[in-house]
């Protein structure tokens, strides 16, 4: 078992008047990217949580909603919880500076081959 992929798989591109957006279509990737502080999470959380359990490492159904009950109860604030954040990813954060090496890349080889009489 394993991740589905979605996200890796959500991010796209696109020009613009000012130049260029990327972004992900995934409603979570804000989550990854910024974190998460400590909240309740609710019934339909929680159904997520043992959703992902299940697909992550092939668990049963009890096992699962198990795991999910952790899991929930540790995002939660105190007393309910032990108020663990989820602590941002920074993925485009991080990418920046390759994007920036990515594109001279880019427009270096374009303009070797203009000069060189190409297209």
């Amino acid at each position: 078992m394993g991740q589905t992929g979605l996200y890796r798989s959500s991010w796209r591109a696109e020009r613009i008047t000012e130049g260029a957006r990327v972004f992900n279509l995934r409603p979570y990737s804000g989550i990854i990217e910024h974190g998460r502080r400590a909240a309740y999470v609710n019934a339909a959380g929680r159904k997520n949580i043992a959703a992902w359990a299940m697909r992550r490492y092939g668990c049963t159904l009890e096992e699962a909603h198990n795991v999910a009950w952790g899991l929930s109860r540790a995002m939660s604030p105190p007393p309910w919880g032990h108020g663990r954040e989820l602590q941002p990813r920074l993925v485009m954060t991080g990418a920046i500076p390759q994007m920036g090496n990515l594109i001279r890349g880019i427009i270096g080889k374009r303009l070797a081959l203009a000069l060189k009489g190409g297209k």
